[in-house]
C-alpha cells in the first residue's frame, strides 16, 4: 500500500509540474527551503515518500491542495486555488445573490463559446500616447 501511494503521490506531482510547464528543477526552486532537483525526481518516480511538510509545500508551489494527493480518483478535486476560493465564497452566500452568480457564470459560458467576448480580450489596452495624439488633434 505504502508503494502504491507513493506511486501515486508521485504521479501526481509530476503531472501537476509538467501542467504549469515547470522542470523538476524550476518546481524544487518555487518550493525552495533547499529542496534539490533530484529530490522531486524521486518523488516524481515514486522512490522518496515527502513528508507532510514537504507535501504541503509542493502542493503550494502547484497551486494545488495538500488534499488532491490523497484523492482516489473519480472523486471531485479543486486543483486551483482561485476555484477553491471562488466555492468557499459561494458557500457563504444566500439562494439569490447564489441565483444571480449562476445567472452571470451562464451568460459569461455563452459568450464565451459563441465568440463574443474573444474581440474584447484581443483588443490591446488603449495606450496614453494615442490617447494625447487625439487629444492634440481635436484642438
Amino acid at each position: 500500500m505504502e508503494e502504491a501511494l507513493r506511486k501515486e503521490i508521485g504521479f501526481k506531482v509530476r503531472a501537476l509540474r509538467k501542467r504549469l510547464g515547470l522542470t523538476q528543477a524550476g518546481l524544487a526552486k518555487k518550493v525552495g527551503k533547499g529542496i534539490d532537483p533530484t529530490y522531486i525526481g524521486k518523488i516524481e518516480r515514486g522512490k522518496q515518500f515527502p513528508s507532510i511538510k514537504i507535501l504541503k509545500e509542493i502542493g503550494d508551489a502547484l497551486s494545488t491542495p495538500i488534499v488532491y494527493f490523497f484523492e482516489e480518483e473519480g472523486q471531485p478535486r479543486v486543483v486551483d486555488r482561485r476555484k477553491a476560493e471562488l466555492i468557499r465564497t459561494i458557500e457563504t452566500l444566500n439562494h439569490q445573490d447564489i441565483s444571480f452568480i449562476s445567472e452571470v457564470i451562464t451568460a459569461l459560458t455563452r459568450h464565451r463559446t459563441q465568440g463574443l467576448l474573444k474581440v474584447a480580450e484581443e483588443t490591446p489596452p488603449y495606450s496614453k500616447s494615442k490617447r494625447r495624439g487625439r487629444q492634440r488633434r481635436q484642438k
